[in-house]
């Protein structure tokens, strides 16, 4: 039987992003130079040494340079090698289940029986007020409790984001409905619902909070936000970061039904 007969018929293939010029400006060009210009240095300083006052000179004045020059190689292998590992990710998505791969003769196979939720992060990168790029970091909450950060960057992070929701959120919300509709509670990572309040679950505490003193659930600006009815108050807002609550959608839905 193949690795991937369980997993039914493969949907689409969301692989790691590709070398472009945004490497060779950011990565190599800086890495050779980091590697070329001390080595140069050395080798020029080698020859004049030894050249004005002999070989134990030469040695005592390149030495330094050629070391750094060492380093920076050894750095700038060690990044190039991750970066053409990175290129090589990918997660597959399957009618069952899904396959990661993150480095090689490294992968493993997932069915939808295995996992019990999603979350995501979409981090804007800026420098000086400038916007560089945007990652999106993916989470797999597997039954078991792990959780398992999806291989990145991917070439097309969101959209595995939103087709992993459009296969799972269908086998997941009828029974998280009727579970809630039946005054059970409902575990959205250190949040847990029911019927009647919310329970907040820290390290060494747990907080409960009724439906009735909340205003609105939000997301914004990677956290989601408790908003509860104290204006003025300074736990009027209680914030938990997005990637540490799986299906987020889903429990904006339930909420929905509660707050007034």
């Amino acid at each position: 039987m193949r690795p991937t007969s369980r997993l039914g018929s493969l949907l689409s293939t969301y692989r790691g992003r590709p070398l472009t010029s945004r490497d060779i400006l950011l990565l190599w060009l800086p890495g050779l130079a980091a590697v070329l210009l001390p080595l140069s240095l050395g080798a020029w300083r080698y020859a004049y040494a030894n050249l004005n006052y002999g070989p134990v000179a030469a040695v005592h004045w390149s030495l330094p340079w050629l070391l750094l020059a060492a380093g920076g190689g050894f750095a700038f292998l060690v990044l190039a090698l991750y970066r053409l590992l990175c290129a090589q990710q990918y997660v597959s998505v399957y009618q069952n289940g899904l396959r990661i791969r993150k480095f090689p003769f490294r992968w493993r196979n997932y069915t939808f029986d295995e996992l019990s939720g999603i979350s995501g992060l979409i981090i804007h990168e800026r420098f000086m007020g400038l916007a560089l790029r945007r990652q999106t970091r993916l989470f797999l909450h597997l039954a078991s409790g792990r959780i398992l950060r999806l291989p990145g960057p991917l070439q097309d992070a969101a959209g595995l984001c939103a087709c992993l929701k459009e296969l799972l959120y269908p086998r997941w919300q009828p029974q998280l409905q009727a579970e809630f509709a039946a005054g059970g509670w409902i575990y959205f990572g250190p949040l847990a619902v029911q019927a009647r309040s919310v329970q907040l679950h820290r390290r060494w505490t747990t907080r409960s909070i009724l439906w009735e003193d909340i205003k609105d659930l939000e997301v914004r600006a990677g956290w989601l936000r408790i908003n509860l009815k104290a204006p003025g108050s300074s736990s009027a807002s209680i914030r938990l970061p997005v990637e540490d609550i799986p299906n987020t959608e889903l429990l904006l839905q339930i909420s929905h039904s509660r707050v007034t």
